[in-house]
C-alpha cells in the first residue's frame, strides 16, 4: 500500500502543481500587473484632480477680471466721443487754457494710431502763466469727456518774467474709432 500511495499521492500532487503554476502564469502575474498599472492610473488621475482644483480657481479669477474689463471697456466706449469731435476737443482744451489765464504757446497735434476700437492722439502742447495758472489748467485738462494722459511734464521758470512758469506737455488722447472721420482719413 505504500507503493499505491505514494504513486497515488504523485498522481493528485503533480496535476495540483501543474494547476497551481497554470494559475500564477495564466492568471495570478497577468491580474497584478493589470492592478499595478490601474493604481498608477489611478495616482495619475488623482494629481491631475489635485491639479485641476488649483486651475479651476484660476480660472474663476480669470473669468472675474475678464468681466470686469469687459465691463470697464463698455463703460468707456459708451461715454467715449468719436474722432469726429476731435475739433471741439482742441477748442475745449483752448478754452480751459483761457478759464485759467494761461497763454498757449504751442499746439501740435501728432499723427494719430488707429486701434480696433479705439484712437490714441498724441499732442505736444506749450504753455505760460503762473505756476497756480498752469496748475489750475492741468486740474481742468482731468475733467473732459475724453480720456486725456500726461506722458510728459516740463516746468521751468521765465527767463524774462521771473513769475512766469513755461510748461511742456505731452498728451495722448483716446478716442472712439468711428472708421468714417474725414481726421481719421487724413492723417493715415
Amino acid at each position: 500500500m505504500t507503493a499505491k500511495t505514494r504513486r497515488g499521492s504523485w498522481l493528485v500532487t503533480l496535476p495540483l502543481a501543474v494547476l497551481a503554476v497554470g494559475y500564477l502564469v495564466l492568471f495570478y502575474v497577468p491580474g497584478r500587473r493589470a492592478i499595478s498599472r490601474a493604481t498608477d492610473q489611478v495616482e495619475k488621475h488623482r494629481q491631475v484632480l489635485d491639479q485641476s482644483t488649483g486651475l479651476l480657481t484660476a480660472i474663476h479669477v480669470a473669468q472675474q477680471e475678464t468681466g470686469k474689463a469687459d465691463r470697464f471697456v463698455s463703460q468707456w466706449e459708451a461715454n467715449c466721443p468719436p474722432t469726429a469731435e476731435l475739433s471741439q476737443l482742441y477748442g475745449e482744451i483752448y478754452a480751459l487754457a483761457e478759464a485759467a489765464e494761461v497763454r498757449v504757446t504751442q499746439f501740435d497735434p501728432e499723427a494719430i494710431v488707429r486701434g480696433e476700437r479705439i484712437v490714441k492722439i498724441p499732442l505736444k502742447m506749450g504753455c505760460r502763466g503762473r505756476f497756480e495758472q498752469v496748475f489750475a489748467f492741468l486740474a481742468s485738462l482731468e475733467g473732459i469727456a475724453y480720456e486725456v494722459w500726461i506722458t510728459e511734464l516740463r516746468m521751468e521758470r521765465g527767463m524774462e518774467d521771473r513769475e512766469d512758469i513755461l510748461c511742456e506737455l505731452g498728451l495722448v488722447v483716446f478716442a472712439g474709432n468711428s472708421g468714417n472721420s474725414d481726421y481719421v482719413e487724413q492723417t493715415d
